[in-house]
């Protein structure tokens, strides 16, 4: 259409050409437009997934952000703590419920009562005869909860300045009842499997005997004859029952002036711990240290915990004099798969001074009940390595610790003050005990104060995987009620692939019970770096120990166990408040990036008809 005929005149010739030239130039441009929106087209998916990758990096990163950036928030107003006045003494299920509860302590009226917590309304209630008033003679020095009678439901055994323990038992009625009263019972007693029959016991270590008991209520006391009586035991002995040679079978260890006294646990030899023998290197060991004699002498509590996450119990204290943190790392033999309860017959404490102060104070309740300098621990952000807390000695208010993890290198700071520090001590003046503690479906940090109690949450916590283990008494699984008792010293020990390779966990259920621990009696363990699930589960309860495969993260394992008969119960617990705002934020992107999809396929149409708009237009103006 644009052929060149040959024409009369020079003007028509020229400008015939000037035309065809112009037409020319308007189907070269629309095909190079085509071609150019062919290429968009081609493009749009790429620019789609860039656009998703970049929204995804951002959703990655505000949630580490809330990982790294905790605010610490009192809840105590919103689960019905601010209105109680009284002090939190014991945390146990109180109920059967299966939910903690708190046992308080009003020192002005000399009562001990139950706060109990409703998992429908999300808050803590006190209903009626949940109390237990105190006689005016007597004042209290320590308590204690465990199932003495072997019905299925927590008791509560207190310890009064005339050093008698008075048993209160608990009913599925939500009352309590008046038990025997037991002599010789000072402060520091510890709960304990004395004779590895699934049911708790009392170890008196200033008195060097034990309250061997048979349900229901019969209460032998048994003087530990095989022990030397020229190491002295002192008020505050750090009593506890733990595993300490690695075989899953907790053993008994306490402060006397000879050092640490480790007493193992030999009920799968058919033994109990009253017959043990001093003269047996098999049965008793003891842990020298110049430090532990200053704790021993300054009256300082120590902690058991796996500090390093390496699957043994080690030992953490503040030095009384210099106050750096000290701990003995727990030393023990590699373990293959299916052999975590093999027991290390060479087992040592290796002692190590961090950098880190940790200047802890003794307080008190009602200046009766104290509680010496100690150092509590938990998992804050669930790594699988305990955070360190103590009541500061110069700011009187709680100061917390979280664990670096880098223990490899023994010369390196391990420990950091948490970022939101100072907020935490602003809420925690004149606290007496301090607990990491899962109310709620997360990480809360209970204060015990004078006259109150608080509870804080880590907001914008986002929840790493977990696994909650709880060992019980010596109930079947088949029993009515349903039981919900925890055994004191059940330990448990986890392995599972990292993602730099095996980890190994352990934990003992309620180590120590003298002097206000302030501890729930279960197993929580931080699975943050955890590649895909639990590997292997084992338990050591009484004379026996049991073993499971493959279990799944993020859920609650409950054991019963009956003379090697076992069962477990695997719970799902609901945590729609932690997930609630990912999966909001998950459902907004994809709404918004739907909604951006349509609005970009419209506007394609619209120029694709633009474009073929254009092209008819200039076809016909060159056909004219």
């Amino acid at each position: 259409m644009c052929d060149n005929h040959p024409v009369v005149g020079h003007h028509m010739h020229t400008q015939v050409n000037l035309t065809c030239n112009r037409v020319g130039w308007n189907k070269h441009e629309a095909l190079k437009g085509l071609k150019l929106l062919q290429g968009k087209q081609r493009q749009l998916p790429q620019r789609l997934l860039f656009v998703w990758t970049i929204l995804l990096l951002f959703f990655c990163k505000w949630v580490q952000s809330a990982k790294d950036n905790k605010n610490i928030v009192d809840q105590s107003s919103y689960t019905g703590l601010s209105g109680l006045l009284g002090s939190a003494v014991s945390l146990a299920d109180l109920n059967g419920d299966r939910q903690m509860d708190i046992l308080l302590y009003d020192a002005n009226r000399r009562v001990l009562f139950a706060a109990l917590w409703s998992g429908a309304d999300q808050m803590f209630v006190v209903e009626n005869d949940t109390s237990i008033q105190l006689p005016a003679s007597v004042q209290l020095v320590s308590v204690d909860v465990a199932d003495w009678n072997n019905d299925g439901i927590v008791d509560i055994l207190w310890i009064g300045t005339d050093n008698v323990g008075r048993l209160i038992y608990g009913n599925h009625n939500n009352q309590f009842e008046v038990g025997p009263e037991l002599d010789n019972v000072t402060a520091d007693v510890l709960v304990m499997d004395a004779n590895g029959d699934f049911i708790p016991d009392l170890f008196i270590p200033q008195k060097q005997a034990f309250y061997i008991n048979s349900p229901p209520g019969h209460f032998q006391w048994t003087v530990w004859s095989g022990r030397n009586d020229s190491c002295q035991v002192s008020e505050t002995s750090s009593a506890a029952f733990v595993d300490l040679d690695g075989d899953c079978l907790a053993d008994l260890c306490f402060l006397s002036d000879c050092g640490l006294e480790v007493w193992l646990n030999q009920a799968h030899k058919g033994k109990s711990f009253y017959q043990l023998s001093s003269h047996d290197p098999q049965e008793h060991r003891i842990v020298q240290d110049y430090v532990l004699k200053k704790v021993f002498e300054k009256g300082s509590v120590l902690s058991f915990l796996d500090v390093n996450k390496d699957g043994t119990i080690d030992m953490a204290v503040g030095d009384p004099d210099t106050h750096y943190l000290n701990f003995w790392l727990n030393l023990q033999k590699r373990r293959k798969f299916g052999d975590l309860c093999s027991p290390d017959d060479e087992w040592t404490m290796q002692r190590y001074e961090s950098d880190t102060v940790a200047g802890a104070k003794t307080t008190h309740i009602d200046k009766v009940m104290n509680v010496p300098r100690r150092i509590f621990w938990g998992d804050i952000n669930l790594d699988g390595y305990p955070d360190l807390l103590f009541i500061d000695e110069t700011s009187n208010a709680v100061t917390l610790l979280e664990n670096r993890g880098n223990w490899d290198v023994l010369n390196a700071t391990h420990f950091d003050k948490m970022k939101d520090n100072e907020k935490l001590q602003q809420l925690s003046i004149d606290t007496v005990a301090v607990a990491v503690v899962d109310i709620r479906g997360g990480v809360d940090i209970l204060l015990s104060q004078q006259h109150s109690t608080r509870l804080l949450s880590l907001e914008n916590h986002y929840p790493a995987e977990f696994l909650k283990a709880v060992s019980l008494s010596g109930l079947s699984y088949f029993s009515f009620p349903h039981s919900y008792t925890p055994l004191a010293g059940n330990t448990f020990k986890i392995s599972y692939d990292g993602v730099n390779g095996r980890v190994y966990q352990i934990c003992s259920q309620c180590p120590q019970t003298a002097n206000l621990p302030l501890q729930s009696c279960d197993c929580f363990f931080g699975l943050k770096d955890m590649a895909n699930y639990i590997a292997e589960v084992s338990l050591g309860t009484g004379q026996y120990t049991q073993r499971w495969e493959n279990l799944m993260p993020n859920t609650v394992a409950v054991v019963w166990t009956v003379d090697g008969d076992w069962w477990m119960e695997i719970l799902t617990p609901k945590r729609a408040g932690q997930m609630l705002g990912v999966v909001i934020v998950l459902v907004s992107l994809s709404v918004g990036l739907g909604i951006w999809v349509l609005i970009l396929m419209w506007q394609e149409r619209r120029q694709d008809k633009r474009e073929q708009y254009r092209r008819v237009n200039s076809s016909g103006f060159g056909t004219f």
